[in-house]
């Protein structure tokens, strides 16, 4: 359970370093001429090719907010999974699952993103867990 938080961090790093990237003046400058010469009769290929970078940014843009937002939920809920985890006696389990089950209800009530079968999928790796 506690690799899925990290995941949601490291994905969230890479994504913002690789959305930067993109987001360089010289990058929109590159496209737009690539652009500009696609129009050309003998470049069609090369229109198809910026379209597709142009498609795969967007993908990435949106798999960053996707990223940051899940992020923020994991980093609220990262405390008592740890301790769950890394429980030795039923007791510090009973006095976090509480807490963990409100914020995993808020998350699923409040996100875009994690929704239905996320938080499924999430409860079921903390029944085997616990």
């Amino acid at each position: 359970m506690l690799a899925e938080v990290h995941y949601w961090r490291d994905m969230s790093r890479v994504l913002e370093a690789v959305t930067e990237e993109l987001r360089q003046p010289f990058v929109e400058v590159v496209v737009q001429i690539l652009q500009a010469l696609s129009e050309e009769e003998h470049m069609k290929a090369l229109a198809e090719d910026v379209a597709l970078f142009l498609k795969e940014k967007a993908r990435i843009v949106k798999g960053l907010k996707e990223a940051k937002w899940n992020n923020k939920y994991m980093r609220i809920i990262e405390k008592p999974v740890k301790t769950i985890e890394q429980a030795k006696e039923l007791k510090e389990i009973v006095l976090n699952i509480g807490a963990l089950m409100n914020s995993l209800q808020n998350i699923f009530l409040n996100s875009n993103f994690y929704k239905e079968n996320r938080i499924l999928s999430f409860l079921d790796r903390l029944l085997i867990c616990v």
